[in-house]
């Protein structure tokens, strides 16, 4: 049983300081510990947003926040618009009610902080940033008709709440069956000694394995937790000797936005902005997401399209370098060994190459992949030199279709290079019937997301001039 751990952090204006058990969530500290309960519970997965609340001013789902993460931290709820006494209402809630944005109110704190998550950084936003930001909130009564022209009101009006200063304290007095160690370095790490008797897990965004540890997911949450939440190693983007570097600890937002990334990988930059919701980008990792070793999972068959390595380092120091293809054994299962940890991803880098993404999914946001097709071709002027073709959610692991890419090389893309590119693809797919979608319906979509990808790459190359080469930093 873990020992409970004493944390201070900023709340609304204020400072709390509360001692708890390492692994239970944020929401659980708010609701159970600080009686902060506009703070609502609901899925426990991510799904529904209503536990929403500030993270360093990001809105993240409260519910997948690790205690041991918010040392030193700055969270602000919905209780920080407290308009009690003299004070005006804040003019986003009155914008809310004014368009008719709110009936049964369960969903409304998480609306509201995600909004004030978006407006901090894009007081003007669009309609349709306005929809992205908010499709990782649920409402089933109101429609989001009325809160988008709510929030298309505000005009560049701020919409940071004031609160007045105030110490919270509180606990929660359970033990837990996971404990936590920090880590901050990656000679931390390396020096850890790890024991058999552990059932060990690493901990980064926490998007995955705090559903466990809610008892949402199918796998276990292990007992012991590696954090690597603040191990700034792990959080770089740059380009070294022709090589793009990628940290573990990158999250998808961060991935959407890096101009390395779109400029050399927009593949990856496109699978990133399909990731869960605005919530799980902004605590999600990279790492975490092939740690995670999910046939669905966006990463796999963008990073084998673009022929990356997998860079992983043991207890004691040793390194490994794994083809990201060969990284999985089956769902759920990778080919690392206990305490072998995930540090980085590499892959060449030429201003010559195209690359897109294509994913199939129910919903714009927080659906898993029906199926998934990433392309990467490396081109001499209107012909094909180089060529990777890679399909997610078409087997047990992510399919690099080596006969696709053989079929394109050499040749201009053509309606027939593209059609033999698509035969040798589904020839090459395993899908399953499962509740998300038949074989036959996956089969169909990776013909679809083959044709769609490739008339991308098409216009990308037309579009594309001769450039320098990347220049290392």
């Amino acid at each position: 049983m873990s020992k409970r751990v004493t944390l201070s952090f900023k709340l609304n204006g204020g400072l709390a300081t509360v001692t708890a058990p390492p692994a239970v969530s944020l929401q659980r500290i708010l609701r159970e510990a600080l009686n902060l309960t506009g703070t609502k519970n609901g899925c426990g997965e991510g799904e529904c947003g209503a536990c929403t609340v500030l993270f360093d001013g990001v809105a993240v789902n409260s519910c997948l926040v690790p205690f041991c993460q918010v040392e030193g931290r700055t969270i602000v709820t919905i209780e920080a618009f407290d308009h009690s006494g003299d004070a005006p209402v804040h003019p986003l809630l009155h914008a809310l009610v004014t368009h008719g944005a709110v009936q049964c109110g369960f969903c409304t704190p998480g609306v509201v902080m995600s909004a004030v998550g978006l407006l901090n950084h894009n007081p003007n936003p669009t309609r349709d940033a306005i929809r992205e930001a908010l499709a990782g909130n649920l409402c089933r009564c109101t429609g989001y008709d009325a809160i988008f022209r709510a929030l298309q009101s505000l005009h560049s009006v701020s919409v940071m709440p004031v609160p007045r200063y105030r110490e919270y304290r509180g606990e929660i007095r359970e033990t837990d069956r996971v404990d936590v160690i920090p880590v901050k370095h990656l000679e931390e790490l390396k020096a850890l000694e790890v024991l058999d008797s552990w059932d060990l897990r690493f901990l980064a965004g926490g998007t995955d394995l705090m559903v466990s540890k809610n008892g949402q997911g199918k796998g276990s949450a292990g007992d012991m937790w590696i954090d690597l939440a603040r191990c700034a190693e792990l959080q770089h983007i740059r380009i070294v000797d022709g090589r793009m570097r990628i940290g573990s600890g990158v999250t998808w937002a961060e991935l959407t936005t890096d101009p390395h990334v779109r400029q050399y990988a927009p593949a990856l930059a496109q699978a990133a902005t399909q990731v869960g919701s605005a919530q799980i980008r902004a605590k999600g990792t990279l790492g975490g997401n092939l740690a995670n070793a999910s046939p669905a999972g966006d990463s796999f068959p963008v990073l084998a399209a673009l022929k990356t390595h997998v860079v992983t380092v043991n207890p004691g120091g040793g390194t490994r370098t794994i083809p990201v293809e060969e990284l999985v054994i089956r769902p759920g299962k990778t080919c690392l060994n206990s305490g072998e940890c995930i540090v980085e991803v590499i892959f060449p880098v030429d201003a010559r190459r195209v690359s897109g993404f294509f994913k199939s999914v129910p919903r714009c946001a927080q659906a898993l992949a029906k199926v998934s097709v990433a392309i990467g071709l490396t081109m001499d002027g209107n012909v094909v030199e180089e060529a990777r073709v890679a399909l997610g959610a078409a087997g047990p692991r992510v399919v690099l279709v080596e006969r696709a890419g053989h079929c394109l090389v050499g040749r201009a893309l053509s309606p027939d290079a593209v059609s033999e590119c698509v035969s040798a693809s589904i020839d090459a797919a395993a899908p399953i019937d499962d509740f998300r979608a038949t074989r036959d319906y996956r089969i169909r979509m990776i013909e679809v997301g083959i044709r769609r990808v490739m008339a991308s790459l098409s216009r990308q190359n037309q579009r594309s001039s001769p450039e320098s080469s990347p220049r290392p930093e």
